[in-house]
């Protein structure tokens, strides 16, 4: 991962944010140095909160949150992590990519693709994405399921199995 990331447990909280683009290394560094100078002052609920960050293939922010003690991270603590990420985009001219937006890997990739739902849908039916391309899930919830690789899901293992047309019998 990143040494951002690496103090933190499995159990931290974690958000994935998909830039419109890959993102160049001067990027990378603003972003995650930025997050880094806010981690210093992050709370939920008057709670310090201890996070990290990294950008993975070049596109994926991850954004990890823990408190070391008293409740989860959640409300305020959320809020505040999601506006200094939108403006360390803004001042980098990144857009976040939303819910309608499919970020994958091809087979032996190691650079995410984007593309809206339906150009996803209709590029699985013609065979032009691979069956065996791993698509991002961005409702991963914890670090550890990030460092286990359970972000990026087997097409047929997600959300978009569903799309995967049916092959006839020989």
């Amino acid at each position: 991962m990143n040494d951002l990331l690496n103090a933190l447990p499995d159990d931290a909280r974690v958000w994935l944010y998909v830039a419109d683009r890959p993102l160049t290394e001067d990027e990378q560094a603003a972003l995650t140095n930025g997050l880094a100078a806010f981690f210093r002052s992050w709370h939920t609920h008057k709670i310090p909160v201890v996070g990290g960050a990294a950008v993975l293939h070049s596109q994926l922010l991850a954004v990890a949150g823990t408190t070391t003690d008293g409740p989860d991270l959640s409300g305020c603590g959320i809020d505040q992590h999601v506006r200094e990420v939108e403006q360390l985009g803004s001042r980098l001219g990144v857009t976040w990519l939303g819910g309608l937006d499919v970020a994958f890997l091809r087979p032996n990739a190691e650079r995410l693709e984007t593309t809206m739902r339906p150009a996803f849908k209709r590029g699985l039916a013609e065979g032009t994405i691979p069956m065996d391309s791993r698509v991002l899930d961005v409702a991963t919830s914890t670090l550890g399921a990030l460092r286990r690789g359970e972000a990026l899901r087997p097409v047929a293992d997600g959300p978009f199995a569903r799309w995967i047309p049916d092959v006839p019998a020989l």
